[in-house]
């Protein structure tokens, strides 16, 4: 974030690949473990 403090749409570029990783290895343990959302997390 400090690095850019004053451009947002730089800001939201660089960690977009950061936010996709994490998302796919969120999937990947779902898919290994069999965990499923519960009435209230959907």
């Amino acid at each position: 974030m400090e690095l850019y403090r004053n451009e947002r749409e730089s800001y939201v570029d660089g960690k977009t690949p950061v936010i996709w990783s994490i998302l796919q290895q969120a999937h990947s343990w779902s898919q290994e473990t069999g965990w499923r959302p519960v009435n209230s997390d959907r």
